[in-house]
């Protein structure tokens, strides 16, 4: 996992990564410490997230796949190039 602060922004960034379950960032949700971050060509497949706190984070090239999130801030997240299929959002802020 390659993290990294942008020399402009200060969003933590991951790229290049395959998050098959949301197992994958468990520790992240549990930490509150998605907020903020920012994933690029990331690719998440059957994934289940319930209070997920993504509040200013962006996906640029990512791939949703199968995913539901539900009970969740995803205010101000912001998409680039980013495809979604089979994909849920359930009682979501993104305000």
């Amino acid at each position: 996992m390659n993290t990294n602060k942008s020399d402009n922004e200060s969003h933590l960034l991951i790229q290049n990564q395959y998050f098959i379950s949301e197992n994958s960032l468990i520790q992240y949700i549990e930490w509150y410490a998605l907020a903020r971050i920012s994933f690029v060509n990331c690719s998440f497949q059957n994934c289940r997230f319930n209070h997920f706190n993504a509040r200013k984070g962006k996906f640029s090239n990512c791939h949703f796949e199968g995913c539901k999130i539900t009970n969740s801030d995803m205010t101000r997240v912001e998409f680039y190039d980013t495809h979604f299929k089979n994909f849920e959002l359930l009682s979501v802020d993104l305000a």
